[in-house]
């Protein structure tokens, strides 16, 4: 498995323009089929990390309120009891009989949350639904910071056998760190169909500059991911972590 990791988006962005001249063998991630990829142009993909998708942005921000007006009334508040012990975030949500779980926490002793969420973007998947869970996600992160836990999140994309001889590939992007706000701009890149098909395909170009990588491999759905909302609504104890 080869992995490539990034701090930031704009970190992400200075890795692609930095090996902007770098002819691969494969270039798929300069189609022109603005249908499939989302953008005219890779160039356009590219500048999506600084400027994000304004529709895109407005639409999340919209199916965020959205969310939390339905969610509001289940989740008061996470505390911790006189142990330390804190809720399972998944079975709270979902209604299900309270369950108490230790929770890691950085130095200040505040408990930590970095979810991975996968980004690949399949087929068929309309743009309002990966609209609509980005918003039931974001709605996730506002109420567990509203009780004082702090979430990071990952953009992870796994693909498998990209070589065609059993390499797989997992490319990393953190979109927002436990202790940052949320940035709707920088969701909306993430959430654009350009990100996965222009500029995470270029990323595994340049992996395997000389070598045929007919079909990008097969993406493999991380457990929480755009595309279903049922693995959004799982979020629970084995995605938190200690802060990096």
């Amino acid at each position: 498995m080869k992995t490539l990791e990034w701090g930031s988006l704009q970190e992400f962005k200075r890795y692609l323009l930095k090996n902007e001249g770098v002819k691969t063998r494969n270039n798929s991630s300069h189609n022109k089929d603005k249908s499939w990829t989302g953008t005219a142009s890779f160039e356009d993909a590219v500048e999506l990390l600084t400027t994000g998708d304004k529709d895109i942005m407005e639409g999340i921000k919209s199916a965020t309120k959205k969310e939390l007006k339905h969610r509001q009334a289940i989740i008061r508040t996470y505390l911790p009891d006189v142990e330390g012990m804190f809720f399972d975030v998944a079975k709270v949500l979902t209604g299900e009989p309270e369950a108490w779980y230790k929770m890691h926490s950085n130095e200040e002793g505040t408990p930590i949350i970095n979810i991975e969420l996968g980004v690949g973007m399949l087929s068929g998947v309309s743009a309002q639904r990966i609209i609509d869970n980005a918003g039931v996600l974001l709605a996730r992160v506002k109420e567990l910071e509203m009780a004082g836990i702090q979430v990071g999140i990952i953009a992870v994309a796994v693909a498998s056998d990209v070589d065609n001889k059993g390499t797989g590939t997992t490319h990393k992007v953190t979109i927002k760190h436990y202790d940052s706000p949320i940035n709707y701009r920088a969701i909306s890149a993430v959430a654009h169909p350009s990100f996965h098909r222009r500029l995470l395909f270029r990323s595994r170009e340049l992996m395997f500059p000389n070598k045929n990588i007919k079909g990008y491999g097969r993406t493999v759905d991380q457990r929480i991911n755009l595309h279903t909302r049922r693995s959004i609504q799982s979020i629970g104890i084995e995605y938190i972590g200690e802060a990096k």
